[in-house]
């Protein structure tokens, strides 16, 4: 989250630097936003993701916690489903808090109030993609 906050932070000082000092337009109040979650949707969350899907699979066979695991009285599918929801719960998480964020810039950079309904279903149609691929 750090990681996310730290690029959306950077990329509104990019953004009002260019608009404010170099007379370039890059976005308006609603496209800071949806630009924000193209270039993180590219980048950072499928790495984040990636690392998090390693470090629960994975894991698990190098701490040898494993065998605890599957020999408990849940069943395979339940654990299997069980981090599948932790990974879901992670995306969704990470673009809820990455949406307020860029919103939060966005009323910074244009000091106007962005259109949240398009904002918000375009970070609802984000978690799909992001989560089919890491599954």
């Amino acid at each position: 989250m750090i990681f996310s906050a730290l690029s959306v932070i950077v990329l509104a000082i990019v953004v009002y630097s260019l608009n404010n000092f170099a007379g370039i337009r890059v976005t308006g109040s609603s496209e800071f936003s949806i630009m924000v979650l193209t270039i993180l949707s590219y980048s950072i969350f499928p790495l984040f993701t990636t690392f998090i899907c390693i470090d629960m699979f994975a894991g698990e066979f190098a701490d040898h916690t494993i065998k605890f695991t599957l020999t408990g009285p849940a069943s395979r599918i339940k654990v299997f489903l069980g981090k599948i929801f932790t990974v879901a719960t992670f995306i969704i998480g990470n673009l809820v808090f990455v949406m307020v964020l860029s919103v939060v810039a966005s009323l910074f950079i244009n000091r106007n109030i962005p259109n949240l309904f398009k904002i918000i279903i375009s970070y609802i149609m984000a978690f799909m993609p992001i989560f089919i691929f890491f599954h």
